[in-house]
């Protein structure tokens, strides 16, 4: 039997008429699929404390066992964790969009790579930080901002957004050009009357993006920056999903919520 303390469900699928496929999150792992056997419609099984099926869903910090020598484990027992920044609360309403949204995101980038710790660590603290945003909405953004800089950080997509191409450090009042992958470039305002428009930005915009992933209580500082953060890091995020179309951001789209996931 192997041990996994810390973990969290992504996903979830109908495998058979009584059991379950699971896409599992844990850190200094890589994506693991699980089979959950005889879960659907049972509240109480030996190996499971409480209802099987309400533990093996999203959000929920849980401690699983697990064996299997192939690609697709067979889980034998969980039960929820409150180790880590303790209980989160149950998302509600949008939240519970943007949080599906972080689980597609991973489901999409990080494909067979290794969840850091760092990584693994971050998705909780943006759980939590989607939680206490329903009590104070400035957090929503950030929360979300962070995590996808890290995540594409860690997958390898994202530079070191607090030097530029020389090797100088971001100035807040500098104007950058950024393609994807790529260290910033800065340019003399006014002079490059060529340059894309859609790959320059704000120097504070580059700031405010990492000011987010160090500080858990960071509010951009006005509309604009925010506005600019999520379309630099929208253009990432498509160029390295191929512009694929996520669901959660269709869905978010289609019940017209008053926050975009991206």
């Amino acid at each position: 039997m192997i041990v996994l303390p810390e973990a969290f469900i992504l996903h979830r699928y109908a495998y058979s008429e009584s059991s379950m496929l699971l896409k599992i999150l844990a850190p200094e792992v890589s994506l693991m699929p699980m089979i959950a056997k005889g879960i659907k419609g049972l509240k109480k099984t030996k190996s499971f404390k409480g209802s099987m099926a309400s533990l093996c869903e999203p959000f929920n910090l849980l401690r699983l066992e697990y064996s299997g020598s192939g690609d697709v484990k067979s889980l034998k027992s969980c039960e929820q964790q409150r180790s880590i920044s303790g209980f989160l609360d149950r998302l509600t309403g949008d939240r519970v969009i943007c949080g599906l949204y972080i689980n597609e995101l991973l489901l999409t980038l990080l494909g067979p790579s290794v969840c850091s710790g760092y990584l693994f660590n971050h998705y909780v603290l943006c759980l939590t930080r989607l939680s206490q945003s329903q009590t104070n909405s400035q957090l929503l953004e950030p929360a979300l901002r962070a995590f996808e800089k890290v995540l594409l950080q860690e997958t390898g997509h994202c530079p070191d957004l607090i030097h530029d191409q020389d090797g100088n450090l971001i100035l807040p009042d500098g104007l950058y050009e950024l393609f994807p992958g790529e260290s910033p470039i800065q340019i003399i305002k006014n002079k490059n009357q060529n340059q894309n428009k859609n790959n320059l930005y704000d120097g504070k915009v580059l700031l405010a993006l990492t000011a987010c992933e160090i500080n858990q209580n960071y509010i951009f500082e006005s509309k604009e920056i925010a506005k600019q953060a999520k379309y630099l890091l929208r253009q990432w995020i498509e160029f390295y999903t191929h512009g694929k179309i996520l669901k959660t951001r269709e869905i978010m789209r289609g019940r017209n919520y008053e926050v975009e996931t991206t």
